[in-house]
């Protein structure tokens, strides 16, 4: 195979001495991509931050993705001052892995509710941290259909507690941490 870059950016390729293959690229950071029939296509650059990731119900077996796990974006951050906050989806959104941190500062009792699954499409397995930074106790409530199991109470223990909710699914959260 003879590659060739031209002045103008265009990229020529044959194979021995067959007709010239030009890159279907046009896009600083596109990729070239086999697209089965055999030929090559252009994947176009991605989103700043996206991964490459495999997808097989993709035409090019390949997209760009938010990353999951832990090499993704840090999680959200919501600080909230009043004494009664709803949970959002843009609390942990999919950018930052499904993943938030919903900080309660009030020097009186406050509660967090937790709304269904039908008001915000949780993602299985969306974590979110609420820790008390007020000298008020910190709870969560269970909007209309949630069911929020814990082993403790749904109570923060003191101030800089914090307590951790986990989606596990039709309107299933997992309440834990530093419950009292």
């Amino acid at each position: 195979m003879t590659i060739d870059f031209h002045a103008d950016n265009l990229v020529v390729a044959t194979i021995n001495g067959s007709a010239p293959l030009i890159s279907p690229a046009t896009t600083k950071g596109d990729l070239l991509v086999e697209n089965g029939t055999p030929a090559l296509a252009r994947l176009p650059v991605g989103t700043d931050t996206f991964v490459l990731t495999a997808d097989s119900t993709q035409t090019l077996g390949v997209k760009w993705a938010a990353p999951s796990g832990s090499g993704g974006n840090p999680p959200a951050y919501n600080p909230q001052t009043g004494t009664a906050y709803t949970l959002a989806l843009t609390d942990a959104p999919a950018s930052s892995s499904s993943q938030g941190i919903v900080s309660m500062d009030n020097a009186a009792a406050n509660a967090v509710t937790v709304p269904p699954h039908s008001a915000e499409a949780w993602l299985t397995g969306t974590a979110i941290q609420i820790p008390q930074l007020g000298a008020g106790i910190t709870s969560v409530a269970a909007g209309a259909g949630v069911t929020l199991n814990t082993a403790g109470t749904l109570a923060a223990r003191a101030q800089y507690s914090s307590i951790i909710l986990t989606y596990l699914g039709s309107d299933v959260w997992l309440v834990g941490g530093d419950t009292a």
